[in-house]
C-alpha cells in the first residue's frame, strides 16, 4: 500500500502505529519537494513565452 502525506504529524501517527502493532511496518519511504512540479511548469511557461517572444509570435 502506499500512502502519501503532506503532515509531519500523520507521518508520526503513522510510525506509532507501526511501533505499536507488528502487522503494520514501513517498507520504504521517499521524500518529495510538493512545489517542485509547480516551479518545472512555471520555469517551462517563462521559457517557451521568451522563446515566442524571441522569434517574433
Amino acid at each position: 500500500m502506499e500512502i502519501q502525506m503532506t503532515e509531519e504529524k500523520n507521518l508520526l501517527l503513522l510510525a506509532t502505529a507501526a511501533d505499536e502493532h507488528d502487522e503494520v511496518d514501513f517498507e520504504s519511504t521517499a521524500f518529495e519537494d510538493s512545489e517542485k512540479s509547480d516551479f518545472e511548469d512555471q520555469f517551462r511557461e517563462i521559457a517557451l513565452q521568451d522563446v515566442m517572444a524571441q522569434n517574433g509570435y
